[in-house]
């Protein structure tokens, strides 16, 4: 067998800019270089990583050795000043993969998530992901190699894989993916990672603070007249886009908002109501709760009152999915279904979502008197009985026995 040691490769200034010599006297095959080292298949089993600093061997072994444990690096055979012989991963590199398919299936999204998690949790400082560096394997199962970075610097964040992701118009798709598996770390990217800018980075963290929405306040108060008025107290740039006498909601950004309330019950009220109703495809995620806030989905649309108001017309569909909502919530629980039409939005393509629910359980509703006023007050109730006579008309005998129709609609 020849002698990998027999290679040598160093890092060189040229035209000022860096570049890599290799002396290679041996028949085994360069598989991969930057500029700090470069990467020969030994065997079909076994490669070999050469460095041209002593460090930055010292640092992958040592990143080797912490993940070890897990199954997306590859194993080490055995290590040496400048080199580490460690498994050679037979695949296809993520980055040609998407080349040729265009888009990112879901099933890598949450191995890339999975890593990113783990990496963080062995104590990895710089999550430095590339496209280049993921390795599907022949059992569709993702490697990840390159490591030697892995304690250089902070960088919590795979700010390289956003940015590779975004050049060929994958980050969105990666983004919906982490979304659905861990709304946490989906919320918390949001938060921490200025998608907007060219190339995308870490936000300023003196930004960060500067607009942390918890440094919202909101509390009721009464007049004289015994009238009850929400003081809202908002020292960020965050858009409030919503209050009542319960809270105020403000939007985050294009996929968050945050509802502060007045007093602990209505918050209370509001995540029972959201964990029976969780799963419901009508109802906003929740990504996190505190004392005083939940933040949630931001759903983009107007209310069914201002989508009513304009079109003056109340189509079956729209009935038939406001049917639906109150049937389901029912169903599940909900002894009061506030149904007003400013709770409905008409988000993209005439799908409805239903928010607020912090009196989903304060008292026994017999029947939606609050959408049959908003509908009265657009004349557009009578048509929406029509509709529910039509569509479940067990529901409208149902309502019919607890409210005299004839008199509502005159």
């Amino acid at each position: 067998m020849e002698n990998f040691e027999l290679i040598k490769v160093e890092r060189v200034d040229h035209e000022g800019k860096k570049k890599l010599n290799i002396y290679n006297p041996t028949t085994y095959k360069l598989i991969g270089h930057g500029v700090r080292g470069a990467v020969f298949q030994l065997d079909e089993y076994r490669c070999v990583k050469i460095s041209t600093d002593q460090q930055d061997t010292m640092r992958e072994s040592h990143a080797l050795e912490m993940a070890k444990h897990l199954p997306f690096f590859p194993k080490v055979f055995e290590v040496g000043t400048n080199y580490i012989v460690m498994e050679f991963i037979k695949g296809i590199q993520l980055n040609k993969y998407l080349r040729k398919t265009k888009k990112l299936p879901k099933r890598y999204s949450r191995q890339i998530l999975e890593c990113i998690k783990a990496m963080k949790e062995i104590g990895f400082t710089k999550i430095k992901l590339k496209l280049s560096q993921i390795i599907i394997t022949e059992n569709d199962e993702l490697k990840f190699v390159d490591h030697s970075g892995a304690f250089t610097s902070i960088q919590p964040y795979p700010i390289e894989l956003f940015n590779e992701l975004k050049k060929i118009n994958q980050l969105q798709v990666f983004l919906e993916h982490v979304q659905k598996f861990d709304l946490a770390m989906y919320a918390e990217w949001l938060q921490m990672i200025d998608y907007s800018a060219k190339p995308i980075k870490m936000r300023n963290m003196d930004d960060v603070e500067k607009e942390n929405f918890k440094l919202i306040s909101v509390k009721r108060s009464v007049d004289e007249n015994g009238k009850k008025r929400l003081i809202i107290n908002n020292q960020t740039n965050y858009r409030l886009i919503g209050k009542g006498v319960q809270g105020a909601v403000f939007q985050l950004d294009e996929k968050r908002c945050v509802k502060f309330y007045v007093m602990k019950y209505f918050i209370d009220s509001e995540i029972r109501a959201y964990r029976l109703a969780k799963g419901l495809s009508f109802i906003p995620r929740i990504f996190e709760h505190g004392p005083n806030f939940i933040v949630m989905e931001y759903i983009e649309g107007p209310t069914l009152f201002q989508y009513l108001e304009k079109t003056k017309h109340l189509k079956k569909s729209i009935s038939r999915q406001i049917l639906k909502i109150h049937k389901k919530l029912t169903k599940i629980g909900f002894t009061r279904i506030e149904s007003k039409l400013g709770h409905f939005i008409v988000s993209e393509g005439e799908v409805l979502k239903f928010i607020d629910h912090s009196d989903a359980f304060s008292y026994k509703q017999p029947y939606p008197n609050e959408l049959f006023a908003d509908l009265k007050k657009l004349k557009l109730l009578h048509v929406f009985l029509e509709h529910a006579k039509e569509i479940d008309p067990d529901l409208y005998d149902e309502w019919g026995k607890k409210v005299d129709f004839k008199t509502l609609l005159n």
